[in-house]
């Protein structure tokens, strides 16, 4: 018998340890039209605050920490290699570049890589963390309809044509 995990409410909380909280909070809120619900200070000087955009349900919290070092992120150690925000629509992307444009962040532009029907946009954060916009795209079927109807709307101007491929497709 498989054992099912116990379920979870789908709601994803993200912790980071940066390097200044405050600032890394202030972008952020800029970046995601997301608004501050919670600051504390640690007798030991850690920060944490705690950012939050309910329109999508995120939340993020930033900490940082007295004597950890200001070393910058790089996602080819262990750890975390980026965080990714999926979009619904391929124009979703080009909203977020024009955003990103807005508010002065160097950005990748919208990539779409050979090997994938998806595309995205990175940048990074003031700490140098990997953040990346992404768009799955369509499924290899239907990409391949796409084009198939494109095709058949192509052959409209010349019936003949049309006729044997929409045949040869089963149309």
């Amino acid at each position: 018998m498989v054992r099912m995990p116990p379920a979870v409410s789908g709601r994803l909380i993200v912790i980071l340890t940066v390097t200044d909280a405050a600032r890394s909070a202030s972008w952020y809120q800029e970046l995601l039209d997301a608004q501050e619900v919670s600051r504390y200070s640690s007798p030991d000087g850690t920060l944490q605050v705690v950012i939050r955009n309910s329109r999508v349900d995120l939340e993020l919290c930033l900490v940082s920490r007295v004597g950890a070092g200001f070393d910058v992120f790089d996602e080819r150690r262990v750890g975390l290699d980026h965080l990714e925000f999926v979009v619904d629509t391929r124009e979703d992307l080009d909203r977020w570049t024009s955003h990103l444009e807005h508010l002065g962040v160097a950005h990748s532009g919208v990539k779409e890589p050979e090997y994938s029907p998806a595309a995205m946009v990175t940048l990074r954060d003031p700490d140098n963390i990997q953040l990346e916009f992404y768009w799955p795209g369509r499924s290899p079927t239907h990409r391949r309809q796409d084009i198939e109807l494109a095709e058949l709307s192509a052959l409209r101007s010349n019936t003949p044509r049309l006729r044997q491929r929409q045949h040869s497709l089963g149309v």
